[in-house]
């Protein structure tokens, strides 16, 4: 006699799903969505830390496609997909600029020749607050002296974040929201302690480009990981 059993389907939580989301929609400006549906989230995080932070060019934009077998034979949509990629790798003020302008591939490609020169890239930046900050606003004008963050106050008024994911600047429960941030390599490093030589300061307001609402199972499934206080 064969027994059927019902299946249990899982649950995966609201805020994972938005988070994944958020990253599904960041990296299928270039590759095929239907091949990042399955992909755990924990990858995709970890893909798109590399988009922002590895190096702007042709053989690293390939070595992403490849990854997820994307192959693109177009070669319109093939320049479109790598000029999107180069945008995507400036800061906002600077991308939105250049796609107004249209401007080229190649043109795109000096722009990011100079800044990797000059020392001022984009990297992805990591700020944990319990603050929530307005869709618009950037970290630092939205602060006041009472709030609680990642944030220097009123010595200089300097926002900090961390480079690293697995060593954040705050303690599990206290914090409520991930901010992903435009950091860049302009900023000073401050090593206090050796392991917390990825953390940063940044004068200016941080652009914000994600706000993750942080759950235990969130924290799990990213693999957040945090500095002892």
């Amino acid at each position: 006699m064969i027994e059927f059993r019902e299946s249990k389907e899982v649950k995966i939580p609201p805020e994972v799903l938005k988070a994944k989301s958020f990253l599904i929609k960041e990296l299928s400006a270039f590759i095929n969505r239907e091949k990042l549906q399955n992909v755990p989230i924990k990858e995709l995080f970890e893909d798109y830390k590399n988009l922002i932070n590895s190096e702007a060019s042709l053989e690293n934009f390939q070595k992403l496609k490849e990854k997820y077998n994307d192959t693109e034979t177009n070669q319109e949509n093939f320049n479109n997909q790598y000029r999107e990629y180069l945008l995507k790798k400036l800061p906002k003020e600077l991308r939105e600029r250049h796609i107004k302008s249209n401007t080229s591939i190649k043109d795109l490609e000096k722009v990011h020749y100079f800044r990797k020169k000059n020392n001022c890239q984009m990297i992805l930046g990591f700020h944990v607050s319990n603050v929530d900050i307005p869709e618009g606003e950037t970290i630092w004008k939205s602060y006041s002296e009472s709030q609680i963050g990642d944030i220097v106050l009123p010595a200089g008024q300097y926002v900090q974040y961390s480079t690293n994911p697995q060593y954040l600047w705050s303690c599990p429960g206290s914090s409520r929201y991930l901010y992903l941030v435009e950091g860049s390599t302009a900023n000073k490093i401050i090593d206090k302690q050796g392991w917390r030589a990825s953390a940063v300061y940044d004068k200016k307001g941080l652009e914000i480009l994600a706000k993750i609402e942080l759950t235990h199972e969130l924290e799990k499934a990213l693999g957040l990981q945090f500095r002892e206080t």
